[in-house]
């Protein structure tokens, strides 16, 4: 078949697939001439949804965390390949900050090791996504390619996790990716290597319960989930992009959660088959990137789907009955949690206090700032708070109480496991009537640590496992399972005409408590 003939034939696609190998070898070679370097599969990329949001940020700190086959490494190996050509797509071009289409630029990519995730994952796509016409070199150490290098100095290091730690020292780098989560010892050497250039951090992954190199991602939770400024991710109705803003987070730091059913490159009767394999729980991971740990948590029903939005004035009216938990200590933060129940009984927690003090005066000053002005229906205390003083038989309850705590703080129940247990009830996808606004940061962080205490290895066989959490981190768990103890539940507004039966009742407003 000569140019000429093909010219004035139309081969369409059901011809090509019906054509040999030789066939279409023969093909290739003949319309080579015509090809256009522009018809590599870099310049080809159609970013979904979120990826186009993550390859358009700002931040130091990018990370996507996406369910499996969410194209977060594709896209993730795209971004680098911007910043190695110096080039972006054209889909991206006018997204992608100027900054890092420095082909200067010294970038180093992690992955957990050489002959699984770099060769059979990463090395193929850049094979792929990197046109070989950018690539001046291939740097190899002991047989292991180390780096590819471009025409102006700037490279793309390689590095795994089961390398030792000072391997990672001894660069400046503008950026450090990681493909899966890397144990926090080269997280913090790579953070040095970042200094010089005042460099970027990137993370595509999905946050399983127990990383590679037997590191666990809990600690990107921790320092990077819970601290991003904005998260990104879209409706899972709607498809509508909804960022959700942490004024305490950092402005440093931005994460964007991918869904595998968003790929549009991927069989979504195939998603539907192997995901209903999966627990609701481990399903909101592997879908959606979501944070869930399993091994001794002891809240394993807690779920994004538990959290929600900062309530607005849910001081004002009677839409809410309130009541508080406070756990008081001498040497660490004082914690105190407000829950608000609604006409429905629906439980929230709603706001916390986490804050040391000098005076009993003083945590009842900031207690009170914080409720703006609503008397909750009960105020309840850690029971050691009204153990009486031998000598002159007072006791922090009282303290509270005459610095203007009111209600009178009474004795929190101390069934903690029963109090679990009505917790994992309320939590659960069953029967769920519990949920956390999200500017609850200290109570979030507790749930996703509180775990099951447990014996050495040496003395389990003899003792068994342990029935008791961890005693650590614990305050606001504290709170919340002896507030479930107290069954709340929501008390309608007390009819001024009911109140002038009682001439001498102080105005401080309609409570129902007894105090």
């Amino acid at each position: 078949m000569t140019p000429q003939q093909l010219t004035r034939l139309e081969i369409s696609p059901g011809q090509v697939s019906k054509m040999t190998r030789e066939e279409l070898l023969e093909l290739i070679d003949i319309t080579d001439r015509w090809s256009d370097s522009k018809d590599h599969k870099f310049y080809l990329y159609q970013p979904n949804p979120i990826p186009a949001y993550y390859h358009a940020s700002n931040a130091k700190i990018r990370a996507m965390f996406g369910g499996n086959r969410s194209s977060k490494t594709y896209s993730g190996m795209i971004d680098y390949g911007c910043q190695f050509k110096g080039e972006a797509p054209e889909s991206i071009a006018n997204l992608v900050p100027p900054h890092r289409l420095n082909k200067q630029r010294k970038n180093r990519l992690c992955m957990p090791d050489y002959p699984n995730s770099f060769m059979k994952v990463i090395w193929p796509y850049v094979k792929r996504l990197i046109p070989a016409d950018n690539i001046s070199d291939v740097i190899k150490d002991s047989g292991r390619i180390k780096a590819i290098v471009n025409d102006k100095g700037g490279f793309l290091e390689f590095m795994q996790y089961d390398q030792e730690v000072g391997k990672f020292q001894g660069a400046d780098l503008d950026s450090v990716g990681y493909d899966e989560c890397p144990p926090q010892a080269i997280r913090d050497e790579n953070l040095m290597r970042l200094v010089d250039r005042d460099g970027e951090e990137t993370y595509n992954l999905t946050p399983t319960s127990e990383a590679n190199a037997g590191a666990s991602d809990r600690w990107l939770l921790d320092e990077i989930a819970e601290k991003a400024c904005k998260t990104f991710e879209l409706d899972e109705e709607t498809k509508e992009l909804i960022v959700r803003e942490n004024p305490e987070g950092s402005p440093d730091t931005e994460v964007f959660f991918a869904d595998s059913y968003d790929n549009k490159y991927v069989s979504k009767d195939a998603l539907d088959r192997i995901l209903s394999k999966y627990t609701t729980e481990e399903k909101e991971m592997r879908q959606k990137g979501k944070f869930m740990f399993f091994a001794g948590l002891v809240y394993k029903e807690f779920s994004d789907k538990n959290l929600i939005e900062p309530i607005k004035e849910w001081w004002k009216g009677d839409t809410y009955t309130i009541y508080c938990a406070l756990d008081p200590h001498p040497r660490v933060p004082h914690a105190l949690l407000i829950m608000a129940v609604d006409k429905y009984n629906i439980m929230y927690l709603v706001d916390e206090l986490f804050v040391e003090t000098k005076t009993s005066k003083d945590l009842v000053d900031l207690i009170n700032a914080k409720l703006m002005g609503k008397i909750p229906e009960l105020n309840i205390v850690d029971p050691i708070a009204n153990t009486p003083d031998p000598i002159n038989g007072g006791c922090l309850a009282f303290d509270l109480a005459e610095s203007g705590m009111y209600p009178v703080p009474m004795a929190a129940s101390k069934d903690k496991s029963r109090g679990i247990i009505q917790v994992r009830g309320a939590l659960s996808f069953k029967d769920r009537t519990l949920y956390i606004c999200r500017n609850c940061v200290r109570t979030r962080f507790e749930i996703t640590h509180y775990v099951w205490d447990s014996y050495k290895k040496d003395t389990m066989t003899h003792k068994g496992t342990k029935q008791k959490p961890v005693d650590k981190d614990d305050h606001m768990m504290e709170n919340l399972y002896r507030l479930l103890l107290l069954n709340p539940q929501y008390i309608s507004p007390v009819s001024d005409e009911f109140d002038d039966y009682y001439e001498n009742k102080p105005k401080l407003g309609k409570v129902r408590n007894g105090y």
